[in-house]
């Protein structure tokens, strides 16, 4: 079957796309569902995963064109919507079960897979929708673009982070002066104020968690965020404009509204899950869970060794190993785990880059701002080592594991994303300049480029 992703290849079916770097049983949820999922919606986006990479699908632009008048379809939006919201409710029943360890691996999967196809129908579709949308509106309402995009993310912003955040803020209150007398170092902190960020790091840490390997944030990590957060935070004005427009165009905006809320519930549940799912097989495996080798299992092999620990071994070629391939033909998912380095090396060169169609790296601003500085590019998490306080930080997309290096950022370009995505709302939270959805930011810079990001006229210009 190999021969047959190498001729599709060749023939560009598929192109080099976005790196996240998951577990592989979470891989293999999106590769399922964006390309057969048909609960909540059908996207049909063919979608290979090579190592960490999703490959780009030559049809995204006529999986766009099929939903390009979706809104003006009253009851399929509010079917769409309700949909969303059974969802978010049966994922918040699950977290309930696995923290009292019960664990239905039937019901799991499907929760996981129904979050799944709900973010990626956000990310594939509505992210690219929603600012014609935006557009459209202001031009009808004589309302700036900007404003529109500030309400939509004020009003859906609200994240496990952005929870995390205000009851920082509320423990910074009462301690101000403690905090400030010490510079937000833990070590040196009251007893009683460490307590406080302890029970915080309890609720809270799990957040980092989202791509493979990385650890709960520990109190320090948040100390630094809050650090961010009281010198950066940006005081969002109350937007009234809302009550001069139509009430087609308020019901619209709303619906924006609301499809960026539920991304972002699914987003938050489905790393909690997998979180509380981790948790759940380290207690029933006890000595035989390794983690190297956990987080390269199929969910049907997760539930192997979950029953039968010893079985563990026989997956030892797995342990720290990202070499394989997962891609989807007649109605089915096809594997391939490649035999080394030099293989999987030769075939990814087969994959081809995407050029992009302009020099010009222009996107949409989703946090207003202007400065110059030097470009850090961010390929995958272990890049952010080299992340300097100041730096422009240009990456394909954000994960929350990136938060902290964010909140020193001068400025965040991304190739992808809407107004909507992670980069835009830390971005608002902590009043960084942002440029989302570029397309070809991370193609066109590299390390250490002077640029100027214009985060009012959405652009990032080489100096």
């Amino acid at each position: 079957m190999l021969e047959s992703f190498i001729r599709k290849v060749k023939k560009g079916y598929w192109t080099r796309g976005g790196v996240w770097q998951w577990d592989w049983y979470i891989h293999l949820l999106f590769a399922k569902t964006m390309s057969f999922g048909k609960y909540p919606i059908y996207l049909g986006y063919k979608v290979p995963v090579f190592g960490d990479e999703y490959l780009d699908f030559y049809k995204e632009a006529e999986i766009l064109e099929r939903f390009r008048d979706f809104f003006k379809d009253s009851q399929k939006t509010k079917k769409l919507l309700k949909d969303f919201e059974d969802i978010c409710v049966s994922a918040d029943k699950l977290i309930f079960e696995l923290n009292d360890q019960k664990f239905d691996s039937k019901k799991y999967i499907k929760i996981q897979e129904n979050l799944s196809l709900l973010m990626s129908s956000v990310s594939l579709v509505f992210d690219e929708i929603i600012p014609h949308g935006v557009s459209e509106i202001s031009k009808e309402e004589s309302v700036p673009e900007a404003d529109i995009i500030n309400y939509i993310l004020k009003n859906s912003s609200e994240t496990k982070l952005t929870e995390s955040n205000n009851n920082l803020l509320e423990i910074y209150k009462n301690f101000q002066k403690e905090f400030e007398k010490v510079d937000f170092n833990f070590e040196e902190l009251d007893p009683k104020i460490k307590i406080l960020l302890v029970r915080h790091t309890e609720n809270y840490g799990w957040i980092s968690t989202s791509e493979r390997g990385l650890k709960p944030w520990g109190p320090q990590s948040f100390l630094d965020q809050l650090k961010g957060l009281v010198k950066e935070k940006e005081q969002n004005k109350e937007l009234m404009f809302i009550d001069k427009v139509s009430a087609k165009d308020k019901n619209l905006i709303n619906t924006f509204v609301k499809i960026n809320s539920y991304d972002n519930r699914a987003a938050d549940k489905q790393v909690e899950l997998d979180f509380l799912f981790k948790n759940y097989l380290k207690k029933k495996m006890g000595m035989y869970y390794v983690e190297g080798i956990i987080q390269n299992l199929t969910f049907e092999e997760l539930i192997e060794v979950s029953e039968n620990p010893k079985k563990i071994r026989k997956y030892e070629e797995r342990y720290n190993n990202q070499l394989r391939l997962v891609w989807p033909e007649k109605g089915k998912l096809h594997f391939y785990y490649f035999k080394d380095q030099k293989q999987f090396k030769k075939i990814q060169k087969l994959i081809k880059r995407k050029r992009p169609k302009t020099q010009e790296i222009k996107g949409t601003a989703a946090c207003r701002g202007k400065v110059e500085g030097r470009v850090r590019i961010i390929k995958v998490y272990d890049d952010l080592k080299e992340f300097k306080k100041g730096e422009i930080l240009v990456a394909f997309q954000t994960q929350p594991a990136y938060v902290v290096a964010m909140t020193k950022a001068a400025a965040i370009v991304t190739d992808s994303g809407g107004i909507t995505s992670h980069a835009a709302i830390i971005a608002r939270e902590f009043g960084i300049p942002c440029v989302v959805g570029t397309n070809n930011a991370t193609f066109l810079l590299k390390n250490g480029d002077k640029v100027l990001v214009d985060a009012i006229e959405g652009q990032v210009t080489k100096l």
